[in-house]
């Protein structure tokens, strides 16, 4: 009886499913509305890392679509009072299915976005709040619309008649270009796709990366110039790479990672001691460490997994002199390897 249950409700399941790509087989797919965007953020009298400035408090919001936005944005940015200095740039960055790229725009006060994506199956959008007494904030989110859309277009291309005249599909591509010289918090959701990451040369006070599916590829190539809170990572499916940890000049290092493969490169000049966790379920993580810097591994946690270190890593004494990194690690049904 059990069995006959079980069989009627993936029958009905499979019945449910053949209609949905019936009825979006008839309607068909939504045309196609190709867009290219580009956005110049000016971030008003935001101050730089090198030096701060003294005023009063003010806050004004912009916020839109496209370029229009920008303009739009760069009239009230240009309105706001000058900062103390003593709060970061608040960036938040929200990315959702396609092709990523995050990189420095050189020294300068704009925040430079393009984009490239059919505006039938995406959203973009953005909002920039100049708040002198807070910290500036600017948020940017590229989204899909209604997943019915993107059934119709999946159903219309597996019939060939979503497809474009050349038979091949239109990247969907957002590029952020984050200036340098400004002290800032970057906030960065990753929900699928792939992404590049290069942070050299940003002036980063806090780094909070999200995960969820996909590939990323983060890379620090110079020291950062000021003093960073907290390096968090949070990382789910797909393969993640960080590189040049070193250079970071955190204090502190927290790295979540589940049903995935994880690098971490903690080359760069080590300003002081690092502090951090590790933490992986059902994954896989190598770690390297620069032969001169101390580890300690403060707790060792396995459940159903292995945690290796290389023979060279030996428990280091008191006497011993040099940069400590100290970890917390935590392994459930993965692997961890630290060399």
């Amino acid at each position: 009886m059990h069995g006959r249950t079980v069989f009627s409700g993936i029958l009905a399941i499979l019945l449910v499913l053949a209609l949905l790509g019936g009825l979006a087989y008839l309607q068909g797919p939504p045309p196609s509305a190709p867009r290219r965007e580009k956005l110049e953020q000016p971030l008003g009298a935001t101050p730089t890392a090198e030096s701060g400035a003294a005023g009063g408090a003010g806050k004004t919001a912009a916020s839109g679509h496209g370029t229009e936005a920008g303009r739009r944005t760069e009239s009230a940015a240009v309105g706001a009072a000058p900062g103390s200095g003593t709060n970061p740039l608040e960036v938040f960055v929200d990315l959702e299915a396609g092709e990523f790229e995050i990189v420095p725009a050189g020294v300068g006060k704009s925040i430079l976005v393009e984009a490239d994506y059919d505006e039938t199956m995406h959203r973009l959008e953005h909002e920039f709040l100049a708040d002198a007494a807070h910290g500036d904030r600017f948020r940017l989110s590229f989204t899909t619309r209604g997943p019915w859309r993107h059934l119709r277009r999946a159903v219309g291309e597996a019939t060939g008649r979503g497809r474009s005249r050349d038979g091949r599909g239109r990247a969907t591509r957002v590029r952020v270009e984050l200036p340098v010289g400004v002290p800032m918090a970057l906030h960065l959701h990753l929900a699928k796709g792939s992404a590049r990451i290069d942070l050299t040369g940003l002036s980063l006070r806090r780094l909070v990366l999200d995960q969820a599916m996909g590939d990323a590829d983060l890379v620090l190539k110079e020291p950062n110039p000021v003093e960073m809170e907290a390096l968090d990572v949070h990382a789910k499916m797909g393969d993640v790479t960080l590189s040049g940890l070193g250079h970071a000049h955190t204090r502190r290092l927290d790295f979540g990672g589940s049903m995935g493969s994880y690098e971490l490169d903690f080359d760069g000049p080590w300003a002081a001691d690092l502090e951090g966790s590790i933490n992986i379920t059902m994954g896989n993580a190598v770690v390297d460490v620069p032969s001169e810097v101390i580890l300690e591994l403060a707790n060792r946690r396995v459940v159903l997994g292995s945690l290796e270190t290389s023979a060279a890593r030996s428990e280091p004494g008191p006497e011993k002199k040099g940069r400590r990194l100290v970890l917390q690690t935590a392994v459930h049904f993965g692997n961890l390897s630290i060399r």
